[in-house]
């Protein structure tokens, strides 16, 4: 079963601390926290409230009520949604980590049509609709193509997806090879 300290330990690796990059699409960042897409997250006014102290950003990594706004908005958002307690770690920490970086939603996505490529033509379990919206369904074939194809397999293939999804967005936006560190999040499983 999955544990949300393991998986938040592994992510916070690769989330930096404060950034304010132009090219970035998710403008003003602390900790992968995306104002432009979270404004209304409580840890934006700690943050404002900091801006102007002589340390900034430092000294925002030793403001324990800044970092615990951090993991209960990762838990809330990224783990609970996706029920990852009720996932193998491995599992649990890969779609933890690309739904944080890609989205949700885009996230989704790639479970779901890792789900229906891996099905052998509906042969072992029904497509399931390709809609970015996490429930039940998605949930129970999740499931079931882990059941029928292994961890591994399926693991390769949703870090497939993810590799596919960097390389699109800097194909079409050169500006984003400037985060080729992205690739560091995928790993492919020998074996």
């Amino acid at each position: 079963m999955g544990d949300f300290g393991l998986a938040y330990n592994i992510t916070m690796k690769h989330e930096g601390g404060y950034v304010n990059n132009p090219n970035d699409r998710g403008g003003e960042t602390y900790k992968g926290i995306s104002r432009k897409f979270h404004p209304k997250w409580f840890g934006w006014r700690i943050i404002d409230d900091y801006k102007t102290k002589p340390d900034f950003p430092k000294n925002l990594n030793h403001i324990p009520e800044l970092q615990d706004a951090i993991g209960e908005f990762y838990k809330s958002m990224f783990w609970d949604v996706f029920e990852l307690d009720k996932r193998s770690q491995e599992i649990a920490n890969e779609i933890f980590d690309t739904a944080i970086n890609v989205g949700k939603q885009k996230a989704t996505t790639m479970i779901q049509s890792t789900v229906n490529v891996l099905n052998r033509n509906t042969n072992a379990y029904p497509d399931i609709k390709v809609d970015g919206v996490y429930g039940s369904n998605t949930s129970k074939y999740m499931d079931e193509c882990i059941k029928y194809n292994g961890e591994r397999l399926v693991l390769n293939v949703l870090n497939a997806y993810q590799v596919k999804h960097y390389l699109e967005l800097m194909e079409r936006n050169p500006s984003q090879e400037q985060f080729i560190g992205w690739f560091n999040r995928v790993e492919i499983k020998r074996g």
